[in-house]
């Protein structure tokens, strides 16, 4: 998948989150792109932690 805008700005909100040492090496190719690295697809399960990071900061 593609990160679309509203995954690039929930990418965006999480960037500086508190998460586990796994979540952010598996997010940290994603996190790069935001900084002009290359953009490269986002599978499924990725989109996922992002979600489930970002709904644990907005608690």
């Amino acid at each position: 998948m593609t990160v679309t805008p509203p995954l690039f700005r929930m990418l965006s909100a999480i960037e500086d989150a508190e998460m586990s040492a796994q979540e952010r090496r598996s997010l940290d190719p994603y996190f790069a792109a935001l900084h002009g690295a290359p953009v490269i697809p986002m599978p499924e399960d990725k989109i996922e932690i992002m979600r489930v990071v970002h709904a644990r900061i907005q608690k």
